[in-house]
């Protein structure tokens, strides 16, 4: 049984694989999704063009068994305390498309992975590997939890000192046996006001998918953004430039755009951004103009793009709603995971940053601690407010 390494370095080198790779993961295997997809990572270093591909592919006997979607993406490290920004590093970030590397199912999951990170210190140029979405129920973050990791010179340090939750919904079934598992008090909510938009608002939902539909799509979306909440917090960003139109056709034309804008009469008032892969239904983005607040169209979007993907399979289905506590996601989602971010390093001088960082972490949460046994919190917001 013969190991061998193959490190894409650009999109040229990717696109020479690719083929290879759509048949691998074709095949029975583990941590394929749409953000580590070919196509999807070659839209993403257009998009970005500062990113460094150091994709690596495995192969036993030329077959391929495992794909690790390695970037580097060059920028800056920040130390910070708490929400106080101390210092700044230049750093070479090694990252990942997506949150896993791609496994054959059917292999040794655990000698496969050590092999990666063997490659990957030895013959990559990297100060600190960053990990931002590992979601805590799979192997991945089992690995780096192992005294393993430390076969390869490697430590890991949290990024923060909170473990975000994704919400998620896993359904099998149409629309009203979706219903029925809401909570009594939510359903019969959204289904009340649903009516009264309904009967009082010429309203109507609509599906964006093909490519031809992007341009009005992302026009209609930039109307309805510059009175969303998002908007008036943290400003205004056109969403309908030349970058996003080139990037969201490529999405539609590789078939995973499935989003939606609800409109009253001829007036957008609520976007449901939503990509689709395979059964995997993935709510990037949602919005809605402020104005119409009373009327409750935001949560009435997501349930109209949830009747709309429901009703169009009984097979099971996950909608996956992004890490984050926003109260739509509670009332919605019927699973949970966590998700973690964290920092592999070694003990060099490059990863001064994230080894001075980890201990400021830990000072924090004692901080915090003094702050609440002394119940001087509001205190300590207020002096935080005046920096």
């Amino acid at each position: 049984m013969t190991i061998t390494f193959d490190l894409l370095n650009n999109a040229d080198e990717l696109n020479a694989c690719r083929s290879q790779w759509i048949e691998f993961i074709s095949n029975d295997v583990v941590g394929s999704n749409l953000s580590n997809h070919p196509a999807k990572i070659l839209m993403e270093l257009e998009l970005n063009p500062k990113r460094e591909l150091r994709t690596l592919v495995v192969r036993e006997d030329e077959n391929i068994v495992a794909i690790a979607p390695f970037f580097i993406e060059p920028g800056v490290f920040w130390v910070t305390l708490s929400v106080l920004k101390l210092l700044k590093f230049k750093q070479r970030k090694l990252r990942l498309f997506g949150s896993a590397f791609i496994l054959r199912a059917h292999c040794d999951h655990a000698s496969v992975t050590e092999s990666i990170f063997s490659y990957m210190v030895r013959e990559v140029d990297f100060d600190v590997v960053y990990l931002h979405h590992v979601d805590c129920s799979q192997f991945l973050w089992r690995f780096i939890n192992s005294p393993v990791l430390r076969q390869f010179g490697l430590r890991m340090t949290p990024m923060n000192n909170s473990t975000p939750t994704s919400f998620l919904i896993e359904h099998e079934g149409n629309y009203e046996a979706y219903l029925q598992t809401l909570g009594k008090k939510s359903r019969q909510n959204l289904q009340r006001t649903t009516r009264k938009l309904f009967r009082e608002q010429n309203a109507r939902v609509e599906l964006y998918r093909d490519e031809s539909q992007v341009a009005p799509f992302l026009d209609d979306l930039d109307t309805i953004f510059k009175n969303t909440w998002q908007a008036r917090t943290f400003g205004y960003k056109p969403r309908n430039d030349r970058k996003s139109l080139d990037f969201y056709q490529n999405i539609a034309r590789e078939g995973w755009l499935r989003s939606y804008i609800l409109y009253i009469d001829d007036q957008p008032v609520a976007f449901e951004h939503v990509f689709q892969f395979g059964q995997w239904f993935e709510f990037r983005e949602c919005g809605f103009d402020s104005d119409w607040s009373s009327y409750g169209v935001g949560s009435i979007a997501i349930l109209l793009a949830l009747k709309d993907i429901f009703d169009e399979t009984d097979s099971a289905v996950t909608v996956d709603f992004g890490i984050g506590e926003a109260p739509y996601k509670k009332t919605f989602g019927n699973q949970t995971r966590e998700i973690a971010a964290v920092n592999l390093y070694s003990m060099s001088a490059k990863a001064f940053p994230v080894i001075l960082q980890k201990y400021l972490l830990v000072l924090e949460r004692l901080i915090r601690e003094l702050v609440r046994r002394f119940n001087i919190e509001r205190f300590v917001r207020k002096l935080l407010k005046r920096q």
